[in-house]
This record gives C-alpha cells, structure tokens and sequence, in this order.
C-alpha cells in the first residue's frame, strides 16, 4: 500500500535514514512548475517530462514528490507514470511505499509485464514504476 505524502514527512521526522524528503513550503513554486510543463504540453506536444541531476543530493527527487503531492491535490484527471530510473540510489518506492511490484527492470525484460504497474494509493491516475535491481 502507498503511503500518503503526509505519511512519508511522518516517516521522515523519526528517520535516521539518509534519504529525507522536505515539503516545500512555497506551493506557488510548484504550481509555477506545473504551469510550465502543461505550457510545454500545449504548445510543444510533449508528452515525456525528465527530471534529472548531475549529482545525487540535488534534490530531484524532492521536487518530483511536491510535484506529485500537488498534482495529486489540484484531482488532476490525466494519467501519469513515474518512472524511478536512478539505478545508484532509487528512493521513490520507499517514498511511497511500495513493496512487491513490477519493476523497471521487469519491463525491460518481459513488456508484459507493463501492465502490473503500481497504483498511488487512493489514486486510479497515478502510476509509480520502480527502479528495481
């Protein structure tokens, strides 16, 4: 079962774990990201959004969470996959907690598989696929 993001900050305060996620106070920066990418929809027909670093501790995966949070939070009706593709540090599925599932790896092996992806929970348009092994 996913965790909500209220859980995973939660799960943060009595974290010893390296991997802390922090809620960005600043909803409008958020919102200012959302609009440029539905910008870039519109007017560029993209559909594939790269969030990416050079280095780890950038804080990437950080800004996907608030993004995620936030489209989640404006009912946004349009499906959307996450794909974990950090193969040195993926986090997304303990973010989110989820367990057993289809990984990346999986896909790429066998695109069968494609169809078992993760649910957000309380979600029927948010799709999470994990890095894996």
């Amino acid at each position: 079962m996913a965790r909500t993001y209220e859980a995973m900050q939660k799960m943060n305060a009595g974290s010893t774990a390296n991997t802390k996620f922090l809620d960005l106070k600043n909803r409008k920066q958020v919102g200012d990201l959302e609009k440029k990418i539905l910008q870039y929809k519109q007017k560029e027909k993209a559909t594939i959004f790269n969030f990416t670093s050079a280095r780890s501790k950038e804080g990437v995966s950080t800004v996907l969470c608030n993004l995620i949070q936030y489209f989640r939070n404006q009912n946004f009706s349009k499906n959307i996959l996450i794909i974990d593709a950090n193969l040195n540090y993926p986090s997304l599925h303990r973010v989110f907690g989820i367990g057993d599932s289809v990984e990346l790896s999986d896909v790429l092996l066998d695109n069968d598989m494609i169809a078992k992806i993760s649910t957000l929970e309380d979600s029927n348009n948010f799709f999470i696929l994990p890095s894996g092994k």
